[in-house]
């Protein structure tokens, strides 16, 4: 039996990664709804936003591969959506594609035992939201 566990690098709802949209001059930017518009000419530039880190793993919580799921040869990968804390505890966690067979309900326990450095803006920690991947593999 093989289990492991996986992190995209942004979630939704996460800050991501933030983009600038218009020409090196500034000259005409392009608007969300496709057209250009010219940027006022009195406008003082945006104000830099903090610099953001992610949570990054510190402890894995192996799930238990529940014996139903075994016996039935059921694998795959349970995607969680997990909210965790300044303190770097998972505050919540919740199914966003199951498998079902116990293997969901194994996946949360797993999730909610482990820890993270908390994510941070600014050098202050923050509660931030992730995607997180469970993969529930069988051995040949």
């Amino acid at each position: 039996m093989r289990l492991g566990l996986s992190l995209s690098s942004m979630a939704p709802g996460s800050g991501g990664p933030a983009f600038a949209v218009g020409s090196p001059s500034g000259q005409v930017a392009a608007s969300p709804t496709g057209g250009a518009k010219a940027p006022p000419n009195n406008a003082p530039p945006p104000a830099p936003r903090p610099a953001r880190t992610a949570p990054t793993l510190l402890q894995a919580a192996a799930p238990e591969y529940p014996a139903q799921a075994r016996a039935e040869g059921i694998e795959g990968v349970v995607v969680l959506a997990l909210t965790i804390g300044p303190d770097g505890a998972v505050e919540e966690a919740r199914v966003l594609r199951g498998l079902g067979h116990g293997l969901d309900e194994a996946a949360l326990t797993a999730s909610r035992n482990t820890r993270w450095t908390p994510a941070t803006e600014g050098g202050r920690p923050i509660r931030v939201r992730r995607r997180f991947d469970v993969l529930f593999q069988l051995d040949s």
